[in-house]
């Protein structure tokens, strides 16, 4: 993943495999669009040929109004939450 930018060849891999030439699938275009990074891409034969990938995502820097989507009313206390290391 460091030498090759899984994000740029993702598309042509989601595509090359689907059989109706389907692209990436809309909840993966959203984690993109969240800078999610994406560490490693396999296929899971035991689910049918599923794609599986490893993602990362920094929660605490996501735009506030998505934040709001997924915590809700708790959202400004996510955010800001500093924890004591």
């Amino acid at each position: 993943a460091k030498e090759h930018s899984l994000r740029n060849h993702l598309g042509a891999f989601v595509k090359s495999i689907e059989s109706d030439g389907k692209d990436i699938p809309i909840l993966l275009k959203h984690y993109m669009s969240l800078g999610s990074k994406f560490h490693s891409l396999g296929l899971d034969e035991s689910f049918n040929g599923t794609p599986g990938l490893l993602l990362s995502l920094d929660l605490p820097n996501i735009p506030d109004k998505t934040s709001k989507v997924y915590f809700g009313e708790k959202w400004n206390e996510f955010v800001s939450y500093k924890p004591n290391l």
